[in-house]
């Protein structure tokens, strides 16, 4: 492309802007999609700017978030500004970094629990912390899912000296899954991750509150 336009590679002249809706398939979802390119009037080439790709791929960004019921870049930012919240103010409300609302504003897709923790922020509500699965800790429900887990396995989760190599991979699951699916973890627990897997920080003071019958 120069100052005059864009020509098309195939030497045939100077190609066209032209707006159009496709329709395309992203992660599984139908779509219809704005689009602006340069489109080749002769062998029928489309192609683009770096601005125009990048407003597509927002388009197909918010075209899908709308499809599954997320909240869309445009919303983000209508809703944060009718409460008067700047993005770092918004990102400190979710216990996000300020690079996480400029990605979501910007095109970026968010989680489902991400989409959950938006809402609540944007209806001007405090929400938990988010490195916590926005629960409070709790070593009752900690030990409520292990009993759960060794009733569906059939087999006991802890055992003497149990240094909870595999406990806490099973909690960590459990609130993985449960903070995608709801927004919120089980446990509220925090972990480190340990080269033979996820370990509950701070195991060894926790271990015998755990293990008590």
């Amino acid at each position: 492309m120069n100052e005059n336009g864009m020509y098309c590679p195939n030497g045939h002249g100077k190609m066209m802007v032209k707006q159009a809706k496709k329709q395309i398939t992203f992660r599984g979802v139908n779509l219809i999609v704005p689009i602006e390119q340069y489109v080749c009037t002769v062998c029928g080439m489309e192609t683009g700017t770096v601005n125009q790709t990048a407003d597509i791929q927002k388009a197909i960004s918010d075209a899908y978030r709308k499809a599954v019921s997320l909240l869309t870049g445009q919303e983000i930012v209508v809703k944060r500004k009718k409460l008067k919240l700047t993005q770092e103010a918004l990102a400190k409300r979710m216990n996000v970094g300020i690079a996480s609302i400029k990605r979501w504003e910007g095109g970026t897709i968010q989680s489902k629990s991400m989409d959950h923790a938006l809402r609540i922020a944007l209806r001007g509500e405090s929400i938990g912390n988010h490195f916590t699965g926005n629960r409070d800790f709790s070593i009752p429900r900690i030990k409520l899912v292990l009993k759960e887990f060794a009733s569906v396995l059939g087999k006991k989760i802890l055992k003497k000296n149990d240094k909870m190599i595999f406990a806490a991979k099973y909690l960590w699951y459990a609130d993985m899954v449960a903070h995608k699916e709801a927004g919120e973890s089980m446990t509220g627990s925090t972990y480190a991750a340990l080269p033979y897997g996820p370990q509950l920080n701070n195991y060894k003071d926790l271990i015998d509150d755990i293990t008590k019958a």
